[in-house]
């Protein structure tokens, strides 16, 4: 079984949808993961977005699945290139 890393906020917004528009994410995974990122429970996030527990539980499983992928398929796509320096 793979696990599910919780990611923070600014990893989630560098996938996030742009202007309300979906992006790397879908609209229904960025939702969810923005709602568990700043710790609401899956009650207020039922509440919030208007589908029962088990759908927010599904959509946050599936949503951390792939921005692992895309994560995973930055660091694989990045691999080898030189990095920026922080220092000014």
């Amino acid at each position: 079984m793979t696990a599910i890393t919780r990611h923070p906020a600014e990893t989630i917004e560098a996938y996030a949808p742009k202007d309300r528009k979906p992006d790397r994410l879908s609209r229904e995974h960025y939702d969810v993961l923005r709602h568990d990122a700043v710790g609401l429970k899956y009650r207020e996030i039922a509440g919030i977005i208007g589908s029962p527990i088990g759908t927010v539980r599904s959509r946050l499983h599936r949503a951390k699945a792939a921005l692992d992928v895309l994560v995973l398929a930055d660091k694989i796509q990045n691999a080898g290139q030189p990095q920026e320096s922080t220092n000014a």
